[in-house]
């Protein structure tokens, strides 16, 4: 879990520190180290907010940052009930 939490930060730390407002897919794939399909699967279920121009996708600097501080919460969160699961 570790491991999540600090990619996340540093994809955070990436997304502030970069003046473009908005990202392609090829983007987020590199800024979170994954693959296309993920990125679709994010896309499609809601997780990132979108608009689609002439079959280009962009996604909105502010939905990126939304989406890694709400994947953050959740990885505390999860990280939290793992503690309390061991010391119980």
């Amino acid at each position: 879990m570790a491991h999540i939490r600090e990619a996340s930060k540093t994809a955070q730390r990436n997304v502030v520190s970069r003046e473009q407002e908005f990202f392609s897919i090829r983007d987020l794939c590199q800024l979170f180290g994954c693959s296309r399909p993920t990125v679709n699967h994010w896309l499609q279920s809601g997780q990132l907010e979108f608009f689609q121009q002439n079959m280009i996708i962009r996604v909105p600097r502010a939905s990126v940052e939304q989406f890694i501080n709400n994947n953050l919460a959740n990885v505390a969160r999860k990280q939290a009930q793992l503690d309390a699961q061991v010391s119980a």
